[in-house]
């Protein structure tokens, strides 16, 4: 059964979703007065990798 067909690809598509918004709010914090720290961009990367790298 092609994984498209699987009970598991809504859920997987509602986290790739959230993923990419929380990045997008991440990056878009750069040049705010909030100023986004570096390293919660770069613990966002690792465990959005780590999580894909799982699921593979």
């Amino acid at each position: 059964m092609p994984f498209k067909n699987s009970q598991y690809y809504e859920p997987v598509r509602k986290v790739r979703r959230f993923m990419f918004t929380d990045l997008d709010k991440t990056i878009g914090l750069v040049n705010t007065p909030k100023r986004a720290p570096n390293f919660l961009l770069a613990l966002v990367l690792c465990c959005y990798t780590e999580y894909w790298g799982r699921l593979a």
